[in-house]
């Protein structure tokens, strides 16, 4: 008990103290400030919480303020202004008919001070109503209600409801459609449309769509006979679409009008037999860019025709993989796929598609199927994730494939390797399953070794690959066919080594058609670095220019960072650059407003395009009213 006692009184000292820290401390003139200026609106309370001191305290400080100091008793009196009997007379004649609010707005008063002011002389708001304002009522009431004729009265809502009472006026409900209205809107609807219905029936145009909408009337368009004879002549050549732009109208309309005529269009775009030979033959190849092919349709067209043939197009080559699964699980073969082998090795171990193994004995491979693509035999980017040459491409694949035909016939195992333009893939499958030792020689039954890898003999598609292999790439959009991973030559060596120190990799990457990372490790790997030091004429140049000018200006001259030049700068021991604006600088903004643009302006004042639409929006905001006109 006597531990808790302890305990309680120590805190109740703790708060006394906290409470009392400020209490024999002097007022500092912030803090009359703060007194003065906010003890109308927020009161002793907030005011003393404010200041870190209690009300009563506060209350003395201003009783002190007000007596002795002559310069803070005439702020202070700005509150408490006493009433002129010429305010007193404008009150007495303005604020019964126009109000509180009024009056305050021309005395520059509060509208709780002129009520208090008027209860104070016994002044009474006068709520007769005049005939004018009666006439209001019976005018606009009826059709418009109490919030229209609030505003035109400048009254309460109440007031104007109960005079209309008295005077018995009723609003109209003029958002109910009567029985003749909506005759009329069917009758004239489909025809003239809807403004012809609006003026009519005295409603807006918005109230007589939306109510059209919901007995589901539509206008029939308007076809003049010249349309109707350009339509007839021209529909079933060009279609909707062309007939639409040259009627101006919506390609909708059009294809509603024909049909009701019964005006067909005939369909030019129509496959013929030769073009879906070539769809079936390339598209599970190419896929969507027969249309490099056949040139009388487009991608989507080409797409289209060949989901309705349920042709698929064996991108990465997954359908022919899956077709392989699909064969093997139906005949129940234990594999694996994408299995390195120990000894198959170029730089990194190689995978092979598909490894067959015994049953449930995992140790012992009976065989190995390899998919071969279109990208084994044509240079093409089409399957390689990097910006690389396509030559080099093909000779890595070739390389691949070489290693792992040397490395199979050394361990004899049977291999099959499938050509992208054999379709028979489960019948390829089967003979390899039964007679596995005739794959140990060669790995293709129906082509020989020169037939196997001699280039594609389709001269179409061989067109197609080249041109693709371009620009395309897989995941990438367009490839600039001057950026390509490539060897370094002797040459490119030595342009790095004068060119790089001083003009960094940005200028180098341009000249010799590399990307900034690869000339950035191509000189890590020389020894060459690139060289920061500052010459006496840069030095000489920061100095000069640095006040006037600025280092945003200074950084595109010397081809170097603005961080690096004010750190420079500032070593340098320059003067700190003034960052306000000038009134030289305001008048070349102002003068050059709408004829140049941010770049232009920031290489002109030497400031950055963010600070100069800044500067915009402040004077836009804060100059005089002239100025701002001059400038839109």
């Amino acid at each position: 008990m006597l531990k808790l006692i302890g305990d309680y009184m120590c805190n109740e000292i703790i708060k006394r103290e906290n409470k009392n820290s400020n209490q024999n401390k002097n007022w500092s003139v912030k803090e009359d400030m703060i007194l003065l200026n906010n003890y109308k609106q927020l009161g002793y309370n907030k005011v003393a919480n404010l200041v870190n001191r209690s009300p009563s305290s506060c209350r003395n400080r201003l009783y002190r303020l007000r007596k002795n100091n002559k310069t803070i008793k005439s702020k202070y009196q700005m509150f408490n202004k006493k009433w002129t009997t010429s305010e007193d007379n404008f009150l007495k004649a303005n604020y019964p008919d126009k109000g509180a609010e009024w009056c305050s707005k021309h005395l520059n008063r509060s509208p709780s001070s002129c009520i208090s002011r008027a209860g104070k002389l016994k002044i009474k708001r006068s709520y007769r109503w005049s005939k004018d304002e009666d006439d209001i009522i019976k005018k606009y009431y009826p059709l418009y209600g109490i919030n229209k004729v609030s505003k035109l009265l400048n009254r309460n809502k109440e007031t104007c409801f109960q005079r209309a009472h008295v005077l018995g006026v009723k609003y109209i409900n003029t958002s109910k459609w009567s029985e003749s209205e909506l005759n009329f809107l069917k009758k004239y609807y489909p025809e003239k449309g809807g403004k012809y219905v609006a003026e009519k029936l005295n409603r807006s145009y918005v109230a007589c769509h939306s109510k059209a909408a919901v007995l589901k009337l539509k206008t029939i368009p308007k076809w003049s006979e010249n349309d109707k004879k350009f339509l007839k002549k021209y529909y079933p050549k060009y279609g909707a679409t062309w007939c639409a732009e040259k009627l101006n109208k919506t390609p909708r309309k059009c294809i509603t009008y024909a049909s009701k005529h019964k005006i067909r269009y005939i369909n030019k775009a129509l496959w013929t037999e030769e073009e879906i030979a070539i769809l079936k033959k390339y598209y599970p190849i190419i896929g969507k860019f027969v249309s490099e092919i056949i040139k009388t349709k487009n991608e989507k067209a080409c797409s289209q025709k060949a989901t309705r043939l349920k042709i698929t197009y064996t991108k990465d080559d997954s359908s022919a993989v899956e077709k392989i699964k699909s064969y093997l699980n139906s005949q129940k073969i234990v594999y694996r796929q994408e299995v390195g082998l120990e000894g198959c090795v170029d730089k990194n171990p190689l995978l092979f598609d598909f490894a067959i193994y015994e049953d449930n004995n995992l140790k012992k491979l009976i065989g190995i199927i390899e998919y071969d693509g279109s990208q084994h035999f044509l240079p093409t980017t089409l399957y390689s994730d990097k910006k690389i040459n396509a030559k080099e491409v093909l000779e890595r694949t070739q390389r691949h494939d070489q290693i792992k035909n040397k490395y199979c016939q050394k361990n004899k195992i049977p291999m099959l390797r499938i050509k992208y333009c054999q379709n028979n893939i489960e019948k390829l499958v089967a003979e390899f399953l039964k007679h596995r030792e005739k794959y140990i020689e060669w790995y293709n039954q129906e082509y020989s070794f020169e037939k196997y890898y001699s280039e594609i003999e389709d001269e179409e598609l061989k067109k197609y690959f080249i041109h693709f292999s371009k620009y395309k790439n897989k995941g990438t959009k367009n490839i600039n066919p001057n950026f390509c991973i490539s060897k370094w030559s002797q040459e490119d060596d030595l342009f790095l080594e004068k060119y790089y120190p001083d003009n960094g990799s940005a200028w180098v990457s341009k000249r010799l058609h590399k990307t900034q990372k690869a000339c950035i490790s191509h000189a890590n790997k020389l020894g060459i670095v690139r060289s920061n030091h500052w010459k006496r004429e840069e030095d000489a140049f920061v100095l000069k220019y640095y006040l006037s000018k600025g280092p945003l200006w200074i950084s595109k001259k010397l081809k170097r960072t603005k961080n690096s030049i004010e750190h420079r700068a500032h070593r340098l021991g320059a003067e700190k650059r003034i960052k306000y604006w000038t009134k030289e600088e305001d008048q070349i903004l102002l003068s050059n407003w709408n004829i140049k643009s941010e770049k232009e302006l920031s290489e002109i004042i030497g400031r950055t395009k963010m600070s100069i639409g800044n500067r915009k929006k402040i004077l836009r905001k804060y100059r005089t009213k002239e100025q701002v006109v001059e400038l839109n």
